[in-house]
């Protein structure tokens, strides 16, 4: 009798060893990595994405893209969807020297609280601005700015 508790001790341990490893261990479908995708009109690659079940991260509008993290199912379902797309691996890059132009990205606390682009009705109208003036840098001479 005193066999039966023992072997259940020993399993209750031994799957509860294993439990993190089992829980944490995620399929190769489910991984998620950073994806460039570009189309012809943002609004599509945005419906296209999020059709697909995709998070958005950064919509990049002067190159028709978004910055995703998609699954490599997504990513097959994306190209098979609309053969047009341009889908590729998302990566950081540097610079070897100093910004040239200095810009700044106008936002507020409630625009960083707003839902990403598949939960907006309209997301033309909720994206910051970025101001392309380059900032002004005193010369030195007698307070003036350059023009």
């Amino acid at each position: 009798m005193k066999l039966l508790p023992r072997a259940v001790t020993c399993a209750a341990l031994c799957l509860t060893g294993f439990l993190p490893t089992i829980v944490s261990a995620q399929p190769a479908e489910e991984l998620q990595a950073a994806a460039l995708v570009q189309g012809s009109d943002l609004e599509a690659v945005i419906a296209a994405v999020c059709a697909v079940g995709g998070e958005i991260t950064h919509e990049l509008g002067i190159i028709d893209s978004v910055s995703a993290r998609l699954t490599p199912g997504q990513i097959r379902r994306l190209q098979e969807q609309d053969g047009a797309l341009r889908i590729r691996a998302d990566r950081t890059v540097e610079v070897n020297g100093p910004p040239r132009i200095a810009t700044a990205v106008k936002t507020t606390s409630a625009e960083l609280a707003t839902p990403g682009p598949c939960a907006k009705h309209d997301p033309k109208d909720q994206r910051p601005s970025i101001d392309t003036e380059p900032a002004e840098r005193s010369t030195g001479n007698s307070g003036e700015t350059p023009q």
